[in-house]
């Protein structure tokens, strides 16, 4: 079970959504940082793994990080260095 967490930092920044296992014979699990981003870019991918490293600093677990990109990556060749979990459009889906 997880749940959320503050996900404000010593630092005044703030990651989108944190969750931490919420059960001591689940502590385990590590935590997951979501982030939801218009643009992934570099500097937005610096950001990033310092908000892993506090993560990890409070957890002593280093996180699973879940990154919507709800726009575009930037520059081009950044994007050759990730596979996409999901490369497929949301036309078979029927909404009403």
């Amino acid at each position: 079970t997880y749940g959320v967490v503050s996900s404000e930092w010593l630092n005044n920044t703030r990651s989108d959504t944190l969750y931490e296992s919420k059960l001591d014979i689940q502590k385990s699990l590590h935590p997951v940082l979501i982030e939801v981003q218009a643009t992934v870019d570099e500097k937005f991918m610096i950001r990033l793994m310092q908000y892993a490293i506090k993560v990890t600093e409070r957890y002593d677990s280093k996180p699973v990080v879940l990154i919507f990109c709800v726009g575009k990556i930037s520059p081009k060749s950044l994007s050759a260095q990730f596979t996409p979990i999901i490369s497929d459009t949301c036309d078979h889906f029927h909404f009403r």
